[in-house]
């Protein structure tokens, strides 16, 4: 789902981007290249709706993650009902994160460049970004408590539940660079967007502002990079997969070796 996202987004600002870069190359003169305020809107809106996902998926997985780890013995047989719930959850928020924060755009002005953040709604901007980075905190801290009750969980006697508690490690351990590469980019361009309302009066102009928004547009970074990491993780997971059957399957030389390989993969 963060990978639909990203690709998403990323379409949406493209046309965004390539339709200014087009009036910048063909306008003869200065007016030309200014766009309706309801063109920036059809596009910007689902744009930062797809930026504020970013924030309600990741939510979504740690809570997932979180079902899991309270329903260990039950999990593995479950149907889709909890992951279709959270989708519609992160979906719904989402769109209603977005709307509140593009409530106030004004749909008679024209501009030379398409931002969600203006002066009609930098307020709203603001106390978005503010409260998404206090989600991200939270949710870092719930990550963290998740992984610490899964490890001592997986140190019971009941074999079922040890089982499941140590796949959900794996997982856990799968998405960690993700977490923290999504909240260090997503907290510093959160921090930036923050702060731009209470710095605004030191720019000379409103288009030095608006280099400055996007300057700190660092999604962007975040939609590149993530599928990138999400790539390795699984070439990584792949990799160590094959390389545990190759061990397991490989012939024993002595009896007293089966114990001690699979002690030693257990206390991993």
């Amino acid at each position: 789902m963060i990978i639909i996202t990203n690709i998403a987004h990323s379409l949406f600002l493209g046309v965004l981007q390539g339709t200014h870069l087009i009036k910048i190359f063909t306008a003869t003169e200065p007016c030309q290249i200014l766009v309706p305020a309801s063109f920036c809107y059809a596009l910007r809106m689902p744009a930062v709706m797809c930026f504020d996902a970013h924030m309600t998926i990741h939510l979504s997985i740690v809570i997932e993650r979180g079902i899991a780890l309270r329903h260990l013995s039950t999990y593995e047989s479950s149907t889709v009902v909890t992951g279709f719930a959270l989708a519609t959850f992160s979906f719904i928020s989402a769109l209603g994160i977005a709307v509140y924060t593009m409530r106030k755009y004004d749909f008679d002005a024209r501009t030379f460049y398409c931002s969600g953040a203006t002066k009609d709604t930098m307020f709203e901007v603001s106390i978005t970004s503010y409260s998404i980075v206090a989600f991200e905190a939270i949710i870092i801290v719930m990550f963290g408590c998740i992984y610490h009750l899964n490890v001592r969980r997986s140190n019971v006697y009941d074999v079922r539940a040890k089982y499941q508690a140590k796949e959900n490690l794996v997982v856990l351990r799968l998405l960690i660079p993700v977490v923290f590469f999504h909240f260090l980019v997503f907290f510093f361009f959160m921090a930036a967007s923050a702060i731009a309302s209470s710095i605004r009066n030191i720019f000379p102009t409103p288009t030095a502002f608006r280099v400055y928004l996007a300057a700190v547009y660092l999604v962007p970074v975040y939609t590149l990079g993530s599928p990138l990491i999400m790539w390795w993780i699984l070439r990584r997971h792949r990799l160590s997969r094959s390389q545990h059957l190759l061990r397991i399957s490989a012939k024993i030389k002595d009896e007293n070796d089966i114990y001690f390989s699979n002690y030693a993969w257990n206390t991993r």
